[in-house]
């Protein structure tokens, strides 16, 4: 049996036995720019931190990404690349707070408490903080059941899971709480005595700490964090166990309030001794 392809092909057979009529023409590839917002290539991971110039150090994360920056005497200015950029002032005024490109962040911080290598449960933390609010340029008042209103208490075989923080106003709240919310948080109360936040409904939510899974997601550059669901849990624990160890990590965080100034000052701990 003959092929009779066209002159300007070549004739080619595959191993099944199937003729094709191959174009001689050599096609050359389709260039096409690729946009960096395009999700299809490119996943933004992009990270911003900071630098505190009298400490000598970079001291914090921000959670937004601009591609430049104006430098000015008492405030910069952040801006993005495209036709319909618009320049952001920041520390410009202080009635608001966490606001980046108009959206509100997360204020986080984390700090440790040790218990210089002694083993210990740890029964009540007291946050020392203060919530200003600014009615101008210097005028401010302190609000006492405004601060920090996630907790999350942790080392690396016990965690709190997250506890999102209510000020107790009355013996009714005591009843209403604690709340098991649908995100896998848990809503508690807090006592507030003398600028400080009381806190003491707290327990190891690990579900299993034999399972060797790790607490935390991370993000792709190891910055931000989330609580593992598949490791820690507000359900499945008959017994609430509280919290032990020789060191702890206490993560605050503000999600919800941008008229406030936060200036976190101290952790206070209160323990007993447990027999290991």
């Amino acid at each position: 049996m003959i092929c009779n392809c066209p002159n300007e092909t070549d004739t080619q057979v595959t191993i099944e036995g199937v003729v094709y009529c191959v174009s001689k023409e050599v096609v050359p590839p389709i260039r096409k720019p690729l946009d960096f917002t395009d999700t299809r290539y490119f996943k933004e991971v992009s990270w911003t931190v900071a630098l505190k110039f009298e400490e000598k150090s970079f001291n914090s994360y921000f959670t937004f990404y601009p591609n430049y920056y104006n430098s000015h005497q008492n405030f910069f200015q952040t801006g993005y690349n495209g036709n319909n950029s618009k320049i952001w002032s920041h520390t410009l005024e202080n009635n608001s707070f966490q606001v980046f490109q108009g959206d509100l962040h997360p204020f986080i911080v984390e700090t440790t408490v040790t218990n210089k290598n002694t083993s210990k449960f740890l029964n009540v933390i007291q946050i020392e903080s203060e919530a200003l609010r600014y009615q101008n340029g210097w005028n401010i008042s302190q609000w006492s059941d405004k601060g920090f209103d996630t907790l999350t208490i942790y080392n690396n075989t016990n965690n709190s899971g997250k506890l999102k923080l209510k000020p107790l106003k009355s013996l009714q709240d005591s009843k209403k709480y604690p709340i098991t919310n649908s995100d896998n948080s848990q809503t508690i109360t807090f006592a507030e005595v003398d600028e400080k936040q009381i806190i003491n409904y707290f327990f190891n939510r690990v579900k299993d700490e034999s399972r060797n899974i790790p607490q935390w997601l991370w993000d792709y550059n190891m910055i931000n964090k989330t609580v593992n669901p598949k490791v820690v849990g507000f359900a499945g624990k008959k017994l609430l166990e509280r919290m032990r160890g020789n060191t702890f990590i206490v993560r605050l965080e503000n999600q919800a309030e941008s008229r406030f100034k936060i200036n976190f000052k101290d952790i206070i701990q209160e323990e007993t001794y447990y027999d290991n």
